[in-house]
C-alpha cells in the first residue's frame, strides 16, 4: 500500500507511526500546495496510492477551490482521501 501526503513541513511526520505499523509505503511532499494544480497539473502520476493525505496547514486554495479540487480528485481515481486539520478551542 501506498500513501502520498501533502504536509505543511510543521507536520512532516505525523503519520510515520501508523505507516510503519501498517506498513504502507509513504511518499511526502512538503511545503504549500495549490491543490487544484496539483490535481491537474500530477493526475497521471497518482493512479498506484491507495490513499492521499492532506495536511490542511500545507493548501493554499480557497475553500472553494479546494472542494472543487477533492470533487476532481475523486471523479478520476478511487484512493481515499484523509484531511488532516487541527482544531483549536479557545475558551
Amino acid at each position: 500500500m501506498m500513501l502520498l501526503y501533502l504536509s505543511s513541513n510543521q507536520n512532516i511526520g505525523i503519520f510515520d507511526s501508523v505507516a510503519k505499523e501498517q506498513g504502507i509505503l509513504v511518499k511526502k511532499l512538503s511545503g504549500e500546495f495549490h491543490f487544484k494544480s496539483f490535481v491537474i497539473r500530477d493526475m497521471r502520476s497518482l493512479n498506484h496510492y491507495e490513499y492521499v493525505a492532506i495536511d490542511l496547514k500545507a493548501i493554499k486554495d480557497t475553500e472553494e477551490e479546494f472542494i472543487e479540487a477533492l470533487i476532481a480528485f475523486k471523479s478520476m481515481y478511487d484512493s481515499r482521501i484523509i484531511i488532516y486539520g487541527e482544531v483549536f478551542m479557545v475558551i
